[in-house]
């Protein structure tokens, strides 16, 4: 049976950097050791900043940062961070409070839960075992070698819904704290919620379907009264 547009949602899809886990200075750390390994300057502030808190692909990110780069320099940009991300990311990276308390919660209530990330699926399931979150996931999708990321709703058509071939998008409802992650919602018809102590400056769509938490512990009881329109 699928949901109604007015039921709550059963399939909880968490973004994973600034919803989950604070990961800011774990990026910076590890673009900083590439720009070191490749005796390149660190890019301006503001620009990584911005990109950050639009949840940009780090492929994309390398771009703002080096916009004059080929595909060569990009792929040896890539690699030095993220040889230096598996190095140090996680001694740079925490839970935001709360977060494993609640995933706790939501399992004990019945929903089920996976993870929609623009980040690299590895590092994922790296930093989930490290912080001992994996149990709580069904599912793991990050970055996708055949498909773009978030906003695009691609990896929702293509992979999401299809895993789940008895639910509705009303069965769906997305958690993040950016652009991306709004976009990626409306794009998928699903609803959304969006955790302001994230990263990104994110107005809400007007609609009924999209909502907002200061704290994860606010998560349960706007999950259960926030429904599609119409």
């Amino acid at each position: 049976m699928t949901a109604s547009p007015s039921a709550p949602a059963t399939i909880l899809l968490f973004d994973f950097d600034g919803t989950l886990v604070d990961s800011t200075p774990a990026v910076k750390a590890a673009l900083e050791a590439a720009c070191r390994a490749l005796r390149a300057p660190m890019p301006d502030p503001e620009v990584l900043d911005a990109a950050i808190a639009r949840g940009v692909l780090m492929g994309d990110l390398v771009r703002l940062i080096r916009p004059d780069a080929d595909d060569i320099e990009v792929k040896r940009w890539l690699e030095a961070y993220r040889e230096a991300y598996r190095r140090i990311g996680l001694d740079h990276s925490s839970l935001f409070p709360g977060a494993e308390a609640l995933l706790a919660e939501l399992r004990q209530l019945g929903y089920r839960m996976a993870i929609v990330s623009n980040k690299s699926e590895p590092s994922i399931h790296v930093a989930l075992q490290h912080f001992g979150l994996t149990p709580y996931f069904e599912h793991v999708w990050g970055e996708q070698p055949d498909m773009p990321g978030k906003p695009s709703p691609d990896l929702f058509h293509h992979k999401i819904r299809p895993t789940y071939p008895q639910a509705s998008p009303a069965d769906f409802l997305m958690i993040g704290d950016t652009i991306a992650d709004r976009d990626f919602a409306a794009a998928s018809q699903i609803r959304f919620g969006l955790v302001e102590y994230g990263y990104g400056e994110v107005a809400l769509r007007n609609d009924s379907a999209s909502f907002k938490i200061h704290t994860l512990s606010e998560l349960p009881r706007h999950i259960e009264t926030a429904s599609l329109p119409g």
